[in-house]
């Protein structure tokens, strides 16, 4: 049995082969097609670096499953050995991604075709009606052979499900996804009348009796073309241009990682390119691998140059076939000298693109739309300039708000306030301020005509608010739902407000359709959790459902927590919370545990843990906060 005083002692290796005990965790959640759905990455075991792609289901009849989509291990065969190219190497480091496998993913609109990368190999998986899903790699001869068609960084399908963009880091490249499927020779002598006529999924991947059947599987009817690329200039010793990829600040600085956005019609594409010739050079070793020589970096620096940022709107042409067939492009205007930050890129259906550019010194932005040319763009303004839609300025700093701009379905503008009179980050519909005092908006999560789901912070002397019907949001339990927690609630556009989650911690979540994922951690449980609801609305002509008491249809709600394998540091910290110095901020004191040596001494030695940046947290509801600090 493992008694505390070892657990203590065996924290930092526990720590490492665990990769800070996240490995067989649920995380990056997206909930997709009505809700009943959604995606999840996941490694088999605690000490697992190897992550694979699942999907939570809930049946029609409430039942709930977890299935495997892709494995990395069965579609590669080194998939234990990673190879990460060194600018996929910069981006995990940007986004603290430690895994290995299938770290990240990309699906379409419809919830259908998910893309991903393992060991530097495009995948596709397609989800059948039944959940099961089929996995093979795209246009595999065509990246292999095709010059300067590697790495393949940053895949991202098209809204429609039928293109996958990625970029080398010097070409943006663009695969057309074949129609046909690899054929099985378990199943090559299968007919329609095997399967009574029905173009159903079958396990091992055949597909009869609709368009993918019959003609045998080419791996080079994946077409792969190549979109735009950058090239050095001339008598430079190095290709300091990059395209598709989020420079450096941006990544590091303002969490976009995002080089290239798909236009929701799949026929257009804004990229970005910068060049990072005006940055300084440094040189960073690897104490690891004192052998390997330092390697160069072009690294921003106060008082010094940024990268030379620009963005691009291309529109893409197909054949009657739906393969690529030709680009137009035109530069995207905007007073770059006075705001050369790009902050945000977001593109909503039916809507123009939206920016959020930033001066340097990151005290001023603007929101701009994009103008296409087209039925969405206003009057006749020319492809690729720009319209100041809001302003915004603070003399101190301006807050990013990830989520944000954005348009509501019918066409209202979302936009972040850093509101000073009220001391807090509000948002606001079309200007309006509608988010209260007092709640501070750190994220948006989702945008619908009726409310807007977000992750907030309550101010800790907002302990009396009522909500209008008089109740506090937390039906009178708002202990600990103050600057500690990040709470996710829906706020509507009077600025009512429903929370998400029930108790204290650091949330998130992802919402579609009838459906919620929330992810998260908090002071009770040392493993984060996940779960999935989805509420099952009466079909017509099903049995009549009961009625709730005003005539209409019951609605149930289904919740189910998803399978979290990892492993637990086996001690709990012993914190306490206290609001210190002239602004009463939040502090934790974590102190001796009561059966150690130390719990009864006189004097102990103080360390402090302060973090030097804006807008990293160090006291929050979250365990997982205090364990370096319990050990220590």
């Amino acid at each position: 049995m493992t008694t505390l005083h070892d657990a203590i002692g065996d924290f930092p290796r526990h720590k490492a082969q665990t990769l800070r005990f996240s490995c067989g965790a649920p995380r990056s959640a997206t909930a997709i097609g009505d809700g009943s759905r959604a995606l999840f990455l996941r490694s088999d075991g605690p000490e697992d670096l190897v992550t694979s792609l699942w999907l939570s289901v809930f049946d029609a009849d409430g039942t709930h499953r977890e299935v495997l989509l892709a494995d990395p291990r069965v579609l590669l065969a080194d998939a234990d050995d990673e190879d990460v190219p060194a600018e996929e190497k910069v981006r995990r480091e940007r986004a603290r991604e430690g895994g290995s496998g299938i770290v990240s993913y990309s699906v379409d609109a419809a919830g259908r075709r998910v893309v991903f990368t393992i060991n530097g190999q495009l995948f596709l998986t397609e989800i059948a009606e039944d959940g099961s899903g089929r996995t093979r790699m795209l246009a595999a001869d065509g990246i292999a052979a095709g010059e300067g068609a590697t790495p393949v960084l940053n895949p991202r399908i098209s809204p429609d499900g039928r293109h996958v963009a990625y970029t080398t880091g010097e070409h943006l490249m663009l695969v057309d996804i074949a129609p046909q499927w690899p054929s099985d020779s378990r199943h090559d002598d299968a007919t329609d009348d095997d399967c009574d006529g029905q173009p159903a999924p079958h396990a091992h991947g055949h597909r009869c009796g609709d368009e993918e059947s019959g003609a045998p599987y080419d791996p080079s009817a994946d077409k792969l073309s190549t979109l735009w690329s950058v090239y050095p200039d001339d008598d430079a010793d190095e290709n300091t241009w990059k395209i598709g990829l989020a420079e450096f600040v941006a990544g590091e600085e303002m969490d976009r990682y995002d080089g290239f956005w798909w236009g929701p019609d799949s026929r257009h594409i804004i990229f970005e390119t910068f060049n990072a010739a005006p940055e300084p050079m440094w040189y960073i070793s690897d104490p690891a691998n004192p052998q390997t020589p330092a390697s160069g970096r072009r690294y921003a620096r106060a008082l010094t140059s940024n990268a030379d940022v620009r963005l691009t709107l291309a529109e893409l042409a197909y054949d009657g076939h739906d393969e690529y067939a030709g680009l137009g492009i035109q530069q995207i205007s905007w007073n770059r000298k006075d705001y050369e930050y790009v902050a945000a890129v977001h593109w909503s259906a039916g809507h123009e693109p939206l920016l959020l550019v930033q001066n340097r010194r990151q005290t001023r932005d603007q929101v701009l739309s994009v103008h296409l040319g087209s039925e969405a763009s206003a009057g006749s303004a020319p492809v690729g300039s720009t319209t100041v839609l809001e302003e915004h300025a603070n003399d101190q700093w301006l807050d990013i708000i990830q989520g944000t701009p954005v348009f509501t379905p019918d066409g209202r503008l979302v936009c972040a306030l850093n509101d000073m009179d009220a001391d807090t980050n509000r948002l606001t519909v079309d200007g309006r301020p509608f988010t209260p005092a007092g709640w501070q908006v750190r994220e948006v999560l989702d945008v619908t005509d009726e409310d807007v789901l977000a992750v907030v912070q309550r101010t800790p002397e907002l302990d009396g608010y009522e909500a209008p019907d008089g109740l506090s949001p937390w039906r009178g339990n708002a202990d600990g739902h103050d600057a500690r927690s990040f709470d996710v609630v829906s706020f509507d556009y009077d600025g009512n407000v429903l929370p998400m989650t029930a108790r204290p911690g650091s949330w998130s979540a992802s919402r579609c359709g009838e459906g919620l994922v929330i992810s998260g951690r908090d002071m009770d449980s040392a493993k984060s959790v996940m779960s999935h609801s989805f509420t099952m609305r009466p079909v017509d002509g099903g049995a009549a459902p009961e009625n709730d008491g005003d005539g209409s249809a019951a609605m149930s709600t289904l919740v189910c927590p998803i399978d979290n394998h990892a492993a637990e540091p086996g001690f709990a910290p012993n914190v306490r919370f206290a609001r210190l110095g002239e602004h009463r901020l939040y502090t934790a004191i974590i102190a001796p545990s009561a059966d150690s040596p130390y719990a009864k001494a006189d004097k102990l030695p103080v360390l402090l843990k302060p973090y030097g940046g804006p807008g990293f947290q160090q006291v929050v509801f979250n365990q997982a906060y205090y364990w370096d600090a319990q050990w220590w």
